[in-house]
């Protein structure tokens, strides 16, 4: 799977003609007829320690996905997208200490569910330091896994030339009451090195909030992504994350997640048309 996406993008990349230039920053929308898709490769593991009736142990998630994604431009500030998820492997490692046990699920690796959006640039003017957007977007049932559905605004400001900031508000909610309703905040910046390197640091708060088994949890984040022009409009983007969740109690008392600490990293392929 991700040498499928990332050969069809390269393809594609090489028949392009358009000038140097990317719509990586959060509130860009496509111009009508442009298009672009990236294809990712990302790697995510944590772990934290856990108690279930007394018996003390430790959880591990090893989690290595592939990922394409298609946007296109429609004109009047609007563009529509789509992506779809591949899990190679999809590892929830659990160990008990006394009595020892050891648990391996792998449940969840495959195909996921697609995700489908639209977003609307309400502010969306070169010469206007300004910048906001709003999107839509719907994850279906199409594998057993539960349809979410999430509203984005993100607002942006052109500090010079070369720095851009953001912040965005973003909510989502699961239509099955074993996956958690999320609201987070993100603020970020893209600060140009050069005319080939840009810099995008960025800091996230989530809440998730209580499912039909466990209680609510915080998630704290801070990432950075470089974007690396490799030709013309072809951008290779390096990506690392570190975040912390707060410990979690199911619903019953029994069992008890402490706080998680995790790591992501992703390698994305950027093209646009």
């Amino acid at each position: 799977m991700n040498r499928f996406v990332a050969f069809l993008c390269v393809g594609l990349a090489t028949i392009s003609t358009g000038h140097a230039e990317n719509r990586l920053f959060p509130t860009d929308i496509l111009s009508p007829g442009e298009m672009d898709c990236i294809a990712s490769i990302s790697r995510d593991t944590h772990s934290a320690n856990l108690n279930f009736k007394g018996n003390a142990g430790k959880t591990s998630l090893d989690l290595t996905k592939q990922t394409g994604q298609v946007r296109y431009g429609l004109g009047s500030n609007w563009h529509i997208g789509a992506s779809l998820d591949y899990r190679s492997q999809a590892v929830v490692r659990t160990d008990y200490r006394n009595p020892a046990a050891h648990y391996v699920d792998t449940g969840s690796e495959g195909w996921q569910n697609p995700s489908l959006w639209v977003k609307y640039g309400f502010i969306h003017d070169s010469t206007s330091p300004v910048s906001l957007s709003g999107a839509l977007r719907v994850t279906p049932n199409a594998t057993g896994n539960s349809s979410t559905y999430q509203g984005d605004l993100t607002l942006g400001w052109r500090n010079s030339d070369t720095l851009r900031l953001y912040g965005a508000f973003s909510a989502m909610a699961a239509a099955a009451s074993n996956q958690a309703d999320t609201v987070g905040i993100s603020v970020g910046l893209h600060k140009d090195i050069s005319d080939n390197v840009t810099l995008a640091p960025r800091a996230a708060y989530f809440r998730h909030g209580g499912t039909s088994s466990f209680s609510a949890l915080t998630q704290y984040g801070v990432g950075l992504s470089v974007q690396v022009r490799v030709d013309r409009n072809t951008y290779l983007l390096p990506n690392m994350a570190l975040y912390r969740n707060s410990s979690a109690i199911s619903q019953g008392g029994l069992h008890e997640d402490a706080t998680r600490n995790g790591k992501a990293v992703r390698l994305s392929l950027y093209h646009l048309f």
